[in-house]
């Protein structure tokens, strides 16, 4: 199995991007986040879905006494005012700079590895500084499935 065979064509998020683009790029290939370029067209970075929801709408104090938080709570939720306010933010706010990446020649057994040493379900692919997409646990997973039906 090769990289080259998962790879997912997902678009990279640029400094002109705002959060609805970022969201609607990873919906739009069930991904949890997306490679992040600078002006040069490095990728510098990521802009991950989940740090994007848990720095605009999830409260430390929750997360912290989630063990208590019940499954009714109607007065703590993502008001729509908020969430429109929220997709119109810029990408580049939300850039994180440690990120998994991979050169597409690595073995499919590297990218499990450096997935597991990110804690991160998805891998960049990037050859000799060009981006060419990415590499999910489910894109491995449907690639052994295709292989052997």
């Amino acid at each position: 199995m090769q990289l080259e065979n998962m790879l997912i064509p997902a678009r990279v998020a640029t400094g002109s991007w705002s959060i609805r683009e970022v969201f609607d790029e990873s919906a739009r290939h069930c991904l949890p986040g997306l490679a992040f370029q600078d002006e040069s067209g490095k990728v510098i970075g990521k802009v991950s879905l989940r740090d994007v929801l848990k720095s605009t709408c999830l409260p430390d104090y929750i997360v912290a006494n989630v063990h208590l938080v019940g499954d009714h709570l109607a007065n703590i939720s993502i008001p729509e005012i908020k969430a429109l306010h929220i997709l119109e933010l810029p990408a580049r706010d939300f850039v994180l700079n440690d990120f998994a990446r991979i050169d597409s020649a690595a073995p499919v057994i590297k990218a499990v590895a450096t997935m597991e040493h990110y804690q991160t379900a998805y891998i960049f692919v990037i050859d000799d500084g060009l981006y060419r997409g990415v590499v999910t646990l489910v894109s491995i997973v449907k690639r052994m499935l295709e292989l052997h039906p």
